[in-house]
Formats: structure tokens, C-alpha cells, sequence
């Protein structure tokens, strides 16, 4: 699946500017694929158990996270495949730690 993500972006312009970074694991063995999403002071989303096929349905999302200035996406806004798909939202840091 992360090679089929790297090849869709780099054939869309529009998403040139999203950093997709392969780690090593997300804590979630049991439901893989798992993507996460994450930028300064905005949400991350953890999706799990993300068939193969959603290669299409992750660049949409990503695109939707980089136009929000919030970062919030609402459920109904996911691509539809994405609206089936495990998913954790843990807000945005919004003040220096202690």
C-alpha cells in the first residue's frame, strides 16, 4: 500500500506538498495497515485495519487534513471507504508542556 500512496502523489500536484513517512510500527499488529496523520497544533487520526485497496481514499483524506486549518475533519466528510475504518482522533496540543 505505501508504495501504491507514493506513486498516486507523485502523479498529483496538489499533493506534493504532503511528507509521507513510513514508520515502524503504530502499536496496532492486529488491524495493519494502520496510517496515521499528524501536523502542528491539528488532530492526529489513526486509521486501522485499512484494506490495500485504499490507497485512493488516504490521499483524498490527506488532502482534505493539509486544506483545514484545524486539522477537523468531520466523519462525514471522510471518503466513504474511510467512514467504515477504525479510526482514533487525539486532539491537537494546543499549549506547552510542563
Amino acid at each position: 500500500m505505501l508504495q501504491q500512496i507514493q506513486t498516486d502523489r507523485s502523479n498529483s500536484p496538489e499533493l506534493h506538498n504532503v511528507c509521507i513517512q513510513p514508520v515502524g510500527c503504530l502499536w496496532d499488529c492486529g488491524r495493519a495497515c494502520v496510517v496515521a496523520y499528524s501536523a502542528p497544533r491539528k488532530p492526529t487520526y489513526i486509521f486501522s485495519g485499512l484494506p490495500t485497496a485504499s490507497a485512493p481514499d488516504l490521499l483524498q483524506f490527506a488532502q482534505q487534513y493539509t486544506d483545514s486549518k484545524t486539522g477537523n475533519i468531520s466523519h462525514e466528510k471522510f471518503p466513504a471507504a474511510l467512514q467504515e475504518i477504525p479510526v482514533a482522533k487525539v486532539p491537537a496540543i494546543t499549549h506547552a508542556a510542563l
